[in-house]
């Protein structure tokens, strides 16, 4: 059975088909991705599926009872107030109508008779069994688990919503969807704003998610690992296969190139068919020649046909991303970059300590690491923006570099595009005109001011400036975010054509594995250098986690043998398996507790004593009790 059905979906916007009778299906234990360029209609489907947007035509089915989880992309419509980012406002409710109850049966107990007493106890035994049935008493714990796999910060955990920012805010929305376990999640580019870390733990989530999800994202990376069907948007059609992403397109190029044969084939054809006519037109051979002439037509219907029918259907028509093409400086130079012994701290608070690295000319070098340690503080200290640190960190003086920003700006953003080209290159209008269309801005879009275009608009007509300079490097602060599929392709055939030195923060594993040749890992304690990409230092890392779990085991075996005083990390695991049991002694005596309210809240009637209802408030007290120790219990094994 379908958790989610569209049917014949249609839906038009200025005129413009968006959405062409769309049809998909989503089912449990799938894993449906939706992609395609920017406004090709995503984030519409999405939203149609949700009831935010009425089709124009189409129907949209819902499983009956299901409980759905929507993220958009916008934290702001999700997430607010004055609350933290623990706070759960379905528990806050219900612990308060618990308390209320409480408060009544127990304060006012000799003013109710023995109807009212009932009524009150039904009311309660309903109030917990929601409660229980949404773990009510673990909940708070689980919250701050997944906020922290998100990778939100500690302290982050315990400031006002609305003080946060738009990439926190976002984890606090996707956290309180994965906590209600819904049957369907539609995610709306969910990795946006999350570290490589982060986006592993939500990737290792859903693999083992039994419900269905319907994601749109651009990260090609994550939609390899993650889903089992891919849905493309293209033209207001949809095609889908059930396959990765990198295998969908593999399959397109496969059928692409059968397409082009086919019709080099049928035109080869259609030429000698047409020479053939000709000539007996020439030998005065009217009824063979008009016989041929039919031929000649059927030919070119097919070809025709193809083009209007397999090509559309299957999406297959080549996709040109912004025509980037970055020329660099002649000059190669040895030295374009380094730090030694390089520190920053914010006051008492240490952001990194101990960098060492050198980038040399012609170098793809990618900074990774958690979002907060300091990649782009590093940027700006290689830059000369930020001076107040420990160390030597420089960028070489002779060094032209180009720098694209998380967040583009421009000077003017009063001004056009065209304005803005004009300005930085002194083109004439129609050079300007034809430089901005091969980043795909056309007609009158190039009359649209500056301050209404979107993200990935702004990175585009940037990276056109870029491209009329010969920098002898790239500095880049997450190249490929606002970047739809296309103009990621784009943008990394670009960079690995370019002769310069590239330096980049990403989190985007598929740009570090195809236009990185070195890795510096920063973190807290210093920095890593490694030669080669994302998928060879990961494979490092592994390598190194599996030998110190292999190391620490051989020397728990070895104390065993040898009978050897137990080391700190021996007492380590003491402290470890002791927790364990304390949460496991906790546990039993919260199943004693609740054995022993259930048992009191059925013997409670008409010969009930106000001493019973005390009784039932002191029970429940020192279950709260004992669910807060077993949460800081469980804090201190995490």
């Amino acid at each position: 059975m379908s958790l989610l059905s569209f049917q014949g979906i249609t839906k038009e916007y200025r005129n413009k088909n968006v959405l062409a009778g769309v049809s998909l299906n989503i089912e449990a234990r799938e894993r449906v991705a939706l992609i395609g360029d920017n406004g090709s209609g995503k984030t519409t489907l999405l939203r149609i599926a949700m009831g935010r947007v009425t089709p124009d035509l189409g129907r949209v089915t819902l499983a009956k009872g299901i409980k759905v989880g929507y993220l958009s992309q916008n934290s702001d419509e999700m997430i607010s107030g004055e609350r933290t980012a623990l706070f759960y406002e379905k528990v806050h409710h219900l612990e308060l109508r618990m308390r209320s109850i409480e408060k009544q049966l127990e304060d006012q107990v000799d003013d109710y008779g023995q109807a009212s007493y009932d009524k009150l106890t039904d009311q309660y035994a309903r109030v917990m069994a929601e409660y229980e049935a949404i773990d009510g008493y673990t909940l708070h714990a689980e919250m701050k688990k997944i906020l922290l796999g998100l990778g939100l910060k500690q302290e982050a955990l315990s400031i006002p919503l609305k003080q946060l920012s738009g990439g926190e805010k976002m984890r606090v929305a996707l956290a309180r969807i994965l906590l209600e376990s819904p049957d369907l999640l539609v995610l709306d580019e969910p990795t946006n704003h999350l570290d490589i870390l982060a986006i592993e733990w939500l990737e290792n989530y859903l693999i083992k998610y039994t419900g269905g999800v319907l994601i749109v994202s651009h990260d090609r990376y994550f939609l390899d690992r993650v889903t089992t069907r891919i849905a493309e948007l293209s033209h207001g059609t949809l095609v889908e296969k059930r396959c990765t992403y990198t295998e969908f397109i593999r399959q397109k190029e496969i059928q692409r190139e059968f397409f082009l044969k086919e019709q080099k084939n049928l035109r080869i054809q259609l030429r000698d068919q047409e020479e053939l006519v000709r000539n007996l037109r020439r030998q005065r051979k009217s009824k063979q020649a008009d016989s041929r002439a039919h031929e000649v037509d059927r030919l070119k219907a097919q070809i025709a046909d193809n083009q209007t029918r397999v090509k559309a259907a299957g999406h297959l028509q080549k996709k040109n991303g912004p025509g980037i093409r970055i020329q660099a400086h002649g000059h190669v130079s040895k030295e374009v970059a380094w730090a030694k012994n390089l520190s920053k701290s914010f006051g008492d608070v240490p952001l990194f300590t101990d960098v060492n690295f050198h980038i040399a000319g012609g170098e793809r070098v990618a900074l990774i690491g958690p979002n907060g340690c300091g990649k782009t503080t590093l940027l700006n200290i290689l830059r000369g923006l930020d001076t107040d640190f420990d160390g030597e960190a420089k960028l070489g003086q002779w060094i032209d570099y180009a720098y694209l920003g998380q967040n583009v700006e421009f000077d003017d953003m009063d001004l056009t595009l065209l304005e803005e080209i004009m300005a930085v290159s002194g083109f004439e209008e129609d050079q300007a005109r034809a430089h901005l269309a091969k980043f795909q801005f056309y007609g009158d879009v190039v009359n649209s001011k500056l301050q209404v275009l979107s993200g990935g608009e702004k990175v585009r007509l940037y990276l056109s400036e870029i491209m009329l300079r010969n920098p002898h490097c790239l500095i880049l602060d997450e190249p490929t975010n606002h970047l739809d599929l296309s103009s990621r392709e784009a943008l990394e055939s670009a960079i690995n054509d370019f002769r310069g030195t590239v330096i980049a923060v990403s989190h985007d594993r598929y740009y570090l594995n195809n236009c990185v040749d070195k890795i510096i890992a920063l973190s807290p304690k210093g920095s890593r250098v490694l030669l080669g990409n994302y998928d060879t230092y990961q494979a490092l890392v592994n390598k190194e986690k599996q030998e110190a779990k292999a190391h620490e085991e051989d020397q728990k075996l070895a104390q065993a043998k040898q009978g050897r005083p137990k080391t700190k990390r021996s007492s380590s695991v003491k402290k470890a398996k002791n927790q364990q049991k304390q949460l496991e002694d906790i546990e039993a005596q919260i199943l004693d507790k609740e054995y022993a309210l259930t048992q009191l809240e059925r013997q409670l009637g008409e010969a009930s004593h106000e001493v019973d209802y005390h009784a039932m408030g002191a029970l429940t007290q020192e279950l709260d009790d004992l669910y807060a120790e077993y949460e800081r219990v469980s804090e201190d094994v995490h």
